[in-house]
């Protein structure tokens, strides 16, 4: 029986070039799907990390712009009260002016961010009522609501909306 097993062993001196093809074949064949899962995976995680910065840039301008809102002087502080845009002076006696346009929010002529699709303001008087934009009369503002959606990826949109009541009122 040695014998036997012996010759066996030593007749079989290699593989096959059959052998080594089949083997090169497979792991071409994973090394191609392992390589789409990667890419997949990384486009997924790029899309999801822009995805979430665009959120916190527009939460971070909303928050920012009802900042300025809520430290109005007083309601004749405000200049101009339009529909796409606002202008006050804070507590500070500092003229601030918020401007919806081509798609971006400037804050005194400064960017504050791009990708927006729209940026409106509601002004509401003492009662609740709105007030038709732009306001001919900017003392009856109490309340101020403030829309603001922002593109996404994929021709997706997120909208965040706020209703400030101004701290000097």
């Amino acid at each position: 029986m040695e014998t036997s097993l012996k010759n066996i062993v030593s007749n079989h001196k290699g593989m096959t070039l059959l052998e080594l093809i089949i083997v090169m074949v497979l792991i071409g064949i994973v090394s191609i799907f392992i390589t789409g899962v990667m890419f997949y995976e990384m486009n997924l995680f790029h899309s999801l990390s822009n995805r979430t910065d665009k959120l916190q840039i527009s939460r971070d301008a909303l928050r920012m712009i009802s900042r300025d809102i809520r430290q109005i002087m007083a309601p004749d502080s405000i200049s101009q009260a339009y529909l796409n845009s606002i202008q006050f002076d804070d507590v500070d006696d500092f003229t601030i002016a918020y401007t919806f346009s081509n798609n971006q929010i400037f804050r005194n002529g400064d960017l504050l961010q791009n990708s927006v699709q729209n940026l409106e303001f509601e002004y509401f008087d003492s009662s609740g009522n709105q007030l038709t934009s732009p306001v001919s009369n900017p003392s009856q503002i109490r309340t101020i609501s403030i829309d603001l959606t922002t593109s996404l990826s994929n021709n997706q949109s997120f909208n965040l909306a706020t209703k400030i009541y101004p701290r000097n009122f």
